[in-house]
């Protein structure tokens, strides 16, 4: 059940997180337009990002990142997503929590063994 009531991010997510630094790309939907990002963290419904640009809540994107397998090398992934949340961090770097759309549950497993390799 989702906590309405707590206005912690953390306590409304329904997939674990895990701390995952890496570079993406962030490419807006129906657009030529793209941003290079930095992730933070990634989970099984979701991540969140450093971009040098305030995205409007419900704007859709791609995002393209690796990500390392279970078993070891990397998978390249393109990752539909709708920005739940954009809010100035540092300098000219805007903080976004992206919700996955339409993620197909190959890729949804996948995420999850990254995220259970802690």
């Amino acid at each position: 059940m989702l906590n309405t009531l707590n206005p912690n991010p953390a306590e409304r997510r329904r997939h674990v997180r895990r701390k995952y630094r890496t570079s993406a790309h962030l490419c807006l939907a129906n657009s030529q337009e793209y941003f290079h990002a930095t992730t933070l963290e990634i989970g099984a419904g979701g991540m969140s990002l450093y971009i040098e640009a305030n995205l409007p809540t419900a704007t859709h994107c791609i995002i393209d990142l690796n990500l390392p397998l279970f078993h070891g090398g990397w998978i390249k992934l393109e990752l539909e997503a709708i920005v739940v949340r954009c809010i100035f961090s540092h300098q000219s770097a805007f903080k976004i929590a992206l919700q996955f759309c339409n993620l197909p549950s190959e890729i949804q497993s996948e995420i999850q063994k990254f995220v259970d390799m802690q």
